[in-house]
């Protein structure tokens, strides 16, 4: 199963999630593509600007909860879960060329921080952004607590953080 679909068009890297029945979870599989065609789109230099977007009604609901719920009991398993989402996201921030994330229906928890990471965001008046890690009982990650509170502020941000607070699109 394809987790990631690319293409060019004209000078633009297009990177699509595509695990639309999961509502495009940052799976292992998923995590694995992106990073790989992260790392593409990076080093073609037919491509001048990246656009990330997903196929389907949401652009992402945040981490794999099965693989959460499998690793749950152990917590060092879950911290090394979290603490390797920066691994694979440090280099797309990275990236030296502009990057858009186009982002329509929900992007939750990591799929949040996922589109923060872009360099601006694009949004359908369908969006809706959602920090949903204490619902799960975990600390926010994919990088928000470093991107959010630069871009909206701290006290903002924490709001954003403990109370699930909904954001869309305006």
């Amino acid at each position: 199963m394809a987790f990631v679909e690319t293409e060019l068009v004209g000078a633009v890297g297009v990177i699509r999630l595509a695990a639309e029945k999961t509502r495009n979870s940052l799976s292992n599989g998923m995590r694995e593509e992106l990073a790989k065609a992260f790392a593409e789109a990076a080093s073609d230099r037919r491509i001048r600007a990246i656009y990330l977007t997903a196929k389907g009604p949401n652009f992402c609901s945040g981490g794999d909860l099965r693989a959460l719920k499998e690793v749950r009991t152990d917590p060092w398993a879950v911290h090394h879960r979290f603490r390797n989402m920066g691994q694979w996201l440090l280099p797309f921030m990275r990236i030296e060329k502009p990057v858009l994330a186009g982002v329509r229906g929900f992007a939750v928890g990591g799929g949040f921080g996922l589109a923060l990471a872009a360099d601006m965001i694009v949004a359908s008046d369908t969006a809706q952004f959602m920090a949903s890690w204490m619902r799960v009982g975990a600390l926010p990650d994919a990088l928000a607590m470093y991107t959010l509170p630069r871009l909206i502020g701290l006290a903002k941000a924490r709001k954003m953080f403990m109370t699930e607070q909904v954001l869309d699109a305006q």
